[in-house]
């Protein structure tokens, strides 16, 4: 018995080590996971350091506190049960978060009567399964820089919401269909940017309309949202004309049809520079959804994602509503 609890903590110490290395980004170790999920869920503890500290506490109680290492290990084992459910409720399963919460699970049973051989077998099978394909050196996730407008305006709550880039064609009637969707996000708490991305088919009427909210964007940002809106609600095509009109029925006073005969430069420039950036990220179609997260090395990450999975991280966070 002894030798199984002393195997199991050695094993759930050493997942603990990768995680935490994992976490601080020592040695250059990254996870496709985003082992530190609590930084798109906007939960203030991570819950990749969980296992860890649980793991830690099993072994502390095995040495300094041998009368409380069952209950310890059984509360440990519930904990590392809850943190399995919740990965797979989450869709955020790392291998080596899995790996030490399945250790702590065995080591939970191993306080029972007769338990010991399912610990073993449960041990043995997670450490054949798991451990190489969590020692396998993985992808960091995809590192990309946005442009300062990004930022702008941002406040301390900010960075603790759950933040969707959204990359769009005006003229895409996929992305004319998913933008009611993306605003009710918005409207439940996810910091939402919007971002440009011209389909070859749709390029000159789709830039001069994108180019047109960009520049109101920079004297009258509540009239570029509104504009926004009805561009991706309206099922005209837009032309200059639909353009005016759409503006105009919205009240905004600024010189449209100058605009839309020369879009200015700086917002020519904000387009490019969103085609840049979804041509790092791989965009190669639209409507295209990343969920950014903020790294513990300051770095930010974009994961791919879907409608689906952002309302799963909703149904985490609940906070109030922002939008850039």
């Amino acid at each position: 018995m002894k030798w199984l609890r002393g195997v199991l903590a050695a094993l759930a110490l050493v997942g603990s080590l990768a995680i935490l290395s994992v976490y601080s980004g020592i040695g250059g170790m990254s996870c496709t996971q985003g082992c530190a999920a609590v930084h798109s869920l906007s939960i203030s503890w991570p819950l990749a350091v969980i296992g860890p500290i649980l793991a830690g506490a099993q072994v502390w109680s095995a040495f300094s506190r041998p009368d409380a290492f069952i209950i310890i290990s059984r509360v440990a084992a519930g904990g590392g049960l809850a943190l399995i459910i919740a990965m797979f409720a989450l869709r955020q399963v790392c291998e080596w978060c899995l790996f030490v919460d399945l250790m702590l699970v065995c080591q939970g049973f191993t306080t029972f009567r007769g338990m010991s051989v399912v610990a073993a077998v449960l041990g043995i099978g997670a450490l054949v399964i798991l451990a190489p394909s969590a020692f396998q050196k993985s992808e960091p996730p995809h590192v990309v820089h946005f442009s300062a407008r990004t930022f702008e305006g941002l406040t301390r709550s900010d960075w603790n919401r759950p933040w969707l880039v959204v990359f769009s064609d005006p003229e895409c009637p996929h992305c004319k269909a998913l933008y009611e969707q993306v605003e009710e996000l918005r409207k439940e708490g996810v910091m939402v940017f919007y971002r440009w991305y011209i389909l070859p088919q749709d390029s000159d009427t789709s830039v001069k309309a994108s180019a047109l909210v960009e520049a109101l964007s920079s004297t009258d940002p509540e009239g570029a949202l509104k504009l926004r809106t009805a561009m991706y609600a309206t099922h005209q095509n837009l032309t200059p004309e639909t353009l005016t009109t759409l503006a105009r029925n919205l009240g905004l006073r600024e010189d449209i049809q100058g605009m839309l005969e020369n879009p200015p430069t700086t917002a020519l420039a904000t387009l490019a520079a969103d085609g840049a950036v979804a041509k790092d990220l791989n965009v190669s179609a639209v409507p295209s959804l990343y969920l950014i997260q903020k790294l513990p090395n300051g770095q930010t990450s974009y994961l791919h994602t879907t409608i689906d999975d952002v309302r799963a991280t909703l149904r985490v966070a609940h906070l109030p509503g922002g939008n850039k």
